[in-house]
């Protein structure tokens, strides 16, 4: 009787287990391409030409960003590959490089609190606040790969932390 018992409780909690953890290999993130936030802008006049009084626009150099939505809260499942592999077969970002923008920006973040309120408001103005669920960016400059920025909780991969950023201050 023991013995099946034990056997039982290990398989139930073996189920159990292995129910509570998804498999890397078969999950596959859904991208939302946040459209109402992409940002297509010329360059602008120069300092010298706003201070003439004589500004011109130079509508040639043309640069665009794309902001995507990695829907899914879990950050481990954000392999680099599987970002790469979207952007390859993307139509969006495809288009976009056909444009020949001077300079294109794609940005990916994951899903968290304030990318939950950027979907309620659909305001392009918060994207300058979710630096803590950024995933990466990568940029073309000329349609030619310029790099790919990776980022963890806000911060430059790799970047260096100071203590004194992870904590306030406490006054005297």
């Amino acid at each position: 009787m023991t013995v099946s018992h034990n056997l039982l409780s290990m398989l139930l909690a073996v189920t159990l287990a292995s129910a509570g953890m998804p498999s890397c290999s078969s999950y596959k993130p859904k991208f939302v391409h946040l459209d109402f936030a992409d940002d297509i802008y010329i360059a602008g006049p120069t300092m010298g030409e706003l201070a003439t009084g004589h500004p011109k626009i130079d509508s040639s150099e043309k640069n665009c960003e794309l902001f995507f939505l990695v829907n899914e809260t879990n950050p481990k499942y954000y392999a680099d590959s599987v970002i790469e592999r979207f952007i390859d077969t993307s139509w969006v970002i495809r288009e976009a490089m056909t444009k020949g923008y001077h300079e294109l920006r794609v940005h990916f973040y994951h899903r968290g609190g304030e990318s939950d309120e950027l979907l309620k408001t659909r305001d392009a103005k918060v994207l300058d606040y979710l630096a803590n669920e950024m995933i990466s960016e990568y940029g073309w400059m000329e349609g030619r790969p310029e790099g790919t920025i990776f980022y963890d909780h806000g911060r430059v991969r790799g970047e260096d932390i100071q203590l004194e950023d992870m904590r306030k201050k406490k006054k005297p």
